[in-house]
């Protein structure tokens, strides 16, 4: 994919405007901090920045021997 955006003519490639920002213990896009006005559970989670490992997840679920340590116990489709 890398290389074929090399290939592309610079004035044809479409022209990225987004901005990241840190302001006090806010992470901010555009200006504005990420889950705006949010919370979970009671705790504030406007600013910060939330991680995901999907793919990891996807491979651990294929293992029987740690398909139990990340199951979603809410979830009882699954066995």
């Amino acid at each position: 994919m890398v290389l074929g955006l090399a290939l592309v003519p610079q004035q044809a490639r479409t022209a990225r405007k987004t901005v990241v920002g840190i302001q006090g213990r806010e992470f901010l896009v555009n200006g504005r901090p990420t889950y705006e006005g949010r919370s979970y559970d009671g705790t504030k989670v406007q600013g910060l920045l939330f991680n995901s490992r999907m793919v990891q997840g996807i491979f651990d679920d294929r293992n029987a021997e740690t398909r139990s340590r990340w199951r979603d116990t809410a979830d009882r489709s699954r066995g």
